[in-house]
């Protein structure tokens, strides 16, 4: 069981880094977009993946609410993780 957590953990994760990457690339060429309220519920449960796609693609690193919140899910993904293991 422990396996398929953790499974779970990177697939959700690969998917928020897919979706900001997605995201950055339909922002160049000027079609729809992802809401930011999606793409912060998507920070929410995958942080990491976030935090790798604004890096990575250079997206959402000057706007203040991606810049504080996602490192405090990251934070709370830990916190859980501890509380968990303890």
């Amino acid at each position: 069981m422990d396996h398929i957590a953790w499974f779970f953990y990177i697939g959700v994760n690969g998917l928020s880094f897919l979706l900001f990457a997605f995201d950055k690339y339909k922002a160049i060429h000027h079609t729809w977009r992802i809401s930011e309220k999606h793409l912060l519920l998507s920070a929410l449960l995958g942080p990491s993946g976030s935090l790798l796609g604004m890096l990575v693609c250079r997206h959402k690193i000057r706007k203040l609410k991606f810049i504080l919140w996602v490192p405090i899910f990251i934070g709370l993904h830990i916190l859980i993780y501890f509380a968990l293991v303890a």
